[in-house]
């Protein structure tokens, strides 16, 4: 198992990433929550850690709460994942969270990915409670 630090931050750091990290083991890639610029964090931290990351490796999400800087990231992995299940039916990842922060997870997530009023979050990820 391999786990890579993809930041050390928090809202109102202006050089590091919100805490999160990456876990790799033999089942997959596991992301710790998913902060600001995820996309950068992502390849940063692959160019400096020497492993392959990137949103299409990564299989499960897990989101300890619902701060900001814990899951603005989501958006940029939904809708790469989305469109990849889409041209290649490469299943979604799967987001583990508790219930209270499942329950108002799309509530934050929908004005920016709800597409005409019918997406919900299973759209884009596979929830897991």
């Amino acid at each position: 198992m391999v786990i890579v630090i993809l930041g050390t931050g928090d809202a109102f750091s202006a050089e590091r990433a919100g805490s999160s990290a990456l876990v790799v083991g033999p089942e997959g890639q596991v992301l710790i929550d998913a902060p600001d610029a995820i996309m950068r964090v992502l390849a940063e931290a692959s160019a400096r850690s020497g492993v392959r990351i990137g949103p299409g490796t990564i299989d499960d999400i897990l989101i300890t709460h619902i701060h900001g800087d814990h899951v603005n990231g989501l958006e940029a992995i939904g809708f790469w994942r989305w469109l990849e299940k889409r041209s290649s039916g490469r299943p979604l990842p799967r987001l583990h969270t508790i219930p209270e922060v499942a329950a108002r997870l799309w509530e934050r997530l929908a004005p920016a990915m709800d597409q005409g009023g019918t997406a919900t979050l299973a759209d884009y990820f596979e929830v897991r409670v």
